[in-house]
């Protein structure tokens, strides 16, 4: 894995702006301690790692601040891919590694749901003891706690024809949710390229990060169906002919009230 790093970093020298926005008054600690690591753990392969946060409770205003940590990110010298997660996430630092890896244009772990589907137990309670014997024979290392919520979650995926082939943990989907979700700078120049009535100027960015204002995070109605910012972002890279990607190998967790620890790859090894 060492080399592959290494060989990697030498041909794209990759440079990464992580950018999050948090309706909170602050960051959590599981997302800052990730953050401190992934800064640490970057630099020790001279992968420059940017960061670009803001937080704000303002509802209204929540779709100008994620398109204005855009502009920001795409206006960093020699930037080359830009890192979008969700605050509620925490997440290992060779998570990223992985993200870069897939060499895709949009790549994303698998976000799990808040919600837990107990159907599965209610509906074969004998199931349980079958994750177990499948953790075991396949040595997956997951403890009875993890391996009943891997299995119990749901997760934000749609797939293509209801198929999903992986080649080095990477297959190409219909939709997921983003959260953990990284972005070759190409392709956000194809949009702005693509979709120039988003254009926009803020009189408190700066001239060079004003070239880069476009309001790309826009929530919107389409056939009666509501989709929020992150969705109709998807869907205008999608409309373009862009395809989306996900990494199964990685595992985030979701800190909200309580720990959604999801595995998306240990939940499709239990089929």
């Amino acid at each position: 894995m060492e080399q592959i790093i290494k060989k990697y970093v030498c041909e794209y020298n990759p440079c990464v702006c992580l950018i999050c926005h948090s309706n909170n008054d602050s960051f959590s600690l599981p997302f800052m301690s990730s953050l401190i690591s992934s800064k640490d753990f970057l630099n020790n392969y001279n992968i420059p790692l940017h960061i670009e946060v803001s937080n704000n409770s303002n509802e209204n205003c929540r779709n100008k601040f994620k398109n204005d940590l855009l502009a920001k990110a795409c206006s960093i010298q020699k930037i080359t891919h830009i890192l979008y997660i969700n605050d509620n996430i925490c997440w290992n630092p060779i998570d990223i590694i992985k993200l870069l890896l897939s060499n895709k244009y949009c790549v994303s772990a698998v976000i799990p749901d808040t919600t837990y589907n107990w159907d599965k137990i209610y509906n074969n309670p004998d199931i349980i003891n079958k994750w177990k014997q499948i953790n075991e024979t396949q040595n997956l290392n997951n403890n009875a706690e993890e391996v009943l919520q891997y299995n119990i979650l749901n997760y934000n995926i749609d797939y293509i024809d209801n198929n999903l082939n992986l080649e080095n943990s990477t297959g190409k989907v219909d939709f997921f949710k983003m959260g953990f979700t990284l972005l070759k700078i190409d392709m956000i120049k194809k949009l702005q390229l693509c979709f120039p009535r988003t254009k926009y100027y803020d009189k408190k960015l700066s001239n060079h990060q004003n070239n880069n204002t476009f309001f790309l995070f826009n929530s919107g109605i389409e056939k009666k169906t509501y989709f929020n910012e992150n969705d109709i972002f998807l869907k205008r890279w999608k409309n373009i002919g862009g395809t989306l990607w996900i990494n199964v190998s990685i595992n985030v967790t979701l800190t909200n009230r309580q720990y959604y620890k999801g595995s998306f790859y240990n939940s499709i090894t239990q089929i």
